[in-house]
């Protein structure tokens, strides 16, 4: 009974810790990406707070969670204004990026093969 209790505390205390992660990010202006990483510093297995990963699909779910959260983040936090100025050059290199990046894989994959 003990461990389930500090399982699932431990989890409630994470879960805290990240929404006052975002909270100390919009104050400090301190990137969230940079938080959450000490955040999981400090809860792996040589942390302060010593989480065994041990159970490597929910260590993936949490990682995702946290990336979830630092694009959520990021989305709100970006003005209509700074996404409407990058939005084309964004796509314009992302498109052009794949083309370029596609035929270069394909011409040296003709060589080798």
């Amino acid at each position: 009974m003990d461990a389930i209790y500090t399982f699932f505390f431990g989890r409630r205390f994470l879960m805290a810790l990240s929404i006052l992660a975002s909270r100390l990010s919009s104050m400090m202006g301190v990137p969230l990406l940079l938080i959450f990483l000490g955040l999981g510093m400090l809860a792996g297995e040589e942390g302060v707070l010593g989480v065994v990963f041990d159970d490597y699909s929910m260590a993936f779910a949490i990682g995702h969670l946290a990336l979830a959260m630092i694009l959520l983040d990021g989305g709100l936090r970006t003005r209509l204004k700074t996404f409407r100025v990058g939005f084309k050059p964004a796509l314009s290199l992302a498109t052009f990026g794949v083309f370029i990046t596609s035929a270069i894989v394909g011409i040296i994959a003709m060589w080798i093969f």
